[in-house]
């Protein structure tokens, strides 16, 4: 196994990109929203790695930190811990963000902290003395991105998660925990992983990998309390197999509504994932299906709320539980069902927050007839 330093990890393949990407665009959204509201927001990259790839491309802490510079004006402060364990990674991380911090225009806004450290102990010594002085963590935004499936336990994620205001983006090493799941000198670690014994957890039959990602979900509502969570696919850049996915956990509709957002518009067609080599074709090829279709959502809400008046909120955050059956429709797919509705006589709209009839938004009653 290759080790954290190899320069065969600090390729920025596809899959990276996306994943960063993904990163950048919901951080665009979370440091003006949380900013806003708060004296003080944190973000958290429990395996920051280098600083740059190998083709200069910027890793997740240069990526937080220029979008934190650019977003200045919707904070008071802003918190940056970066994790390292490596002692090479971490050399190379601090001399690049040595060199970032002479650009950036408004680091009196943030305090940064480089930690040479594993990133349970870092996070387990943040939440120990939370806990001791029961307190609550200012909102957070955990980023956990380990190569592999090790280092990163259950039950951290779950003490995270006990704070209201504290988000969980974690890279969940799919392939690898398929591929080692039976051995039994790494059952520790996959207990670990999963906060219990998982393989006795996973259906006898049916898709194995898939229920891997959904029981992981499961502990994260069942057991860690989360409200919400989400989940992305990225296959590897020169095949078609699935490398790992992108999972998002949080207790805010806000915030799941907006990585939802971002998951399926970086998706191909609404899948939730990058598709690998097939990626590209399956974006330029003739559309089999609309993804635009929103027949099976105006089902649902017809099946769920006949006979009851909701807000337009409250419509689009009731279909989010229970948690496995949340439907992968966003935002403008909910405005299209419901305006479809009115249309045909099967609801009606009472404008609130909307300042003329035709608007569908925030306090908007929908009753479903």
């Amino acid at each position: 196994m290759l080790k954290d330093n190899d320069a065969a990890k600090w390729v920025c393949r596809e899959h990276t990109r996306v994943k960063h990407e993904l990163l950048e665009k919901y951080l665009r959204a979370w440091i003006p929203i949380l900013g806003s509201g708060n004296p003080r927001i944190v973000f958290f990259d429990g395996f920051a790695g280098r600083g740059r790839y190998a083709g200069g491309e910027p890793g997740s802490p240069i990526i937080a930190v220029r979008v934190a510079d650019e977003l200045a004006a919707y904070y008071r402060q802003i918190g940056f811990t970066f994790v390292e364990k490596d002692p090479d990674n971490f050399s190379n991380l601090q001399s690049i963000l040595k060199d970032e911090l002479k650009t950036t225009r408004n680091v009196n806004r943030m305090e940064i902290r480089l930690v040479h450290d594993e990133f349970s102990n870092v996070a387990g010594a943040l939440l120990d003395f939370i806990e001791k002085w029961k307190a609550t963590l200012v909102p957070s935004f955990f980023f956990i991105d380990p190569f592999g499936f090790t280092g990163v336990p259950f039950d951290i994620a779950r003490r995270i998660l006990a704070s209201p205001r504290t988000e969980v983006f974690f890279t969940f090493m799919l392939r690898d925990v398929n591929r080692f799941l039976e051995l039994p000198q790494l059952a520790g670690q996959m207990t670990e992983l999963y906060g219990g014994d998982c393989r006795k957890q996973l259906p006898p039959s049916g898709d194995r990998r898939q229920a891997l990602v959904e029981l992981y979900r499961s502990q994260l509502h069942d057991v860690a309390g989360a409200k919400y969570s989400l989940h992305f696919k990225l296959c590897e850049s020169d095949s078609a197999d699935t490398l790992y996915h992108l999972i998002h956990a949080n207790n805010n509709f806000k915030g799941h509504e907006i990585m939802k957002g971002v998951m399926y518009n970086q998706g191909v067609n609404g899948t939730f994932a990058y598709l690998g080599r097939n990626d590209l074709s399956e974006r330029t090829q003739m559309q089999l299906f609309d993804p635009q279709d929103t027949t099976a959502l105006v089902r649902e809400l017809h099946s769920r709320f006949a006979g009851r008046t909701l807000t337009f909120d409250a419509v689009r955050e009731s279909v989010c539980h229970p948690w496995h059956q949340e439907p992968p429709f966003i935002e403008k797919h909910f405005r299209a069902a419901i305006k479809g509705m009115v249309e045909e006589g099967r609801a009606t709209l009472r404008s609130v927050t909307s300042k003329t009839s035709r608007g569908l938004s925030g306090l908007d009653e929908v009753t479903f007839l």
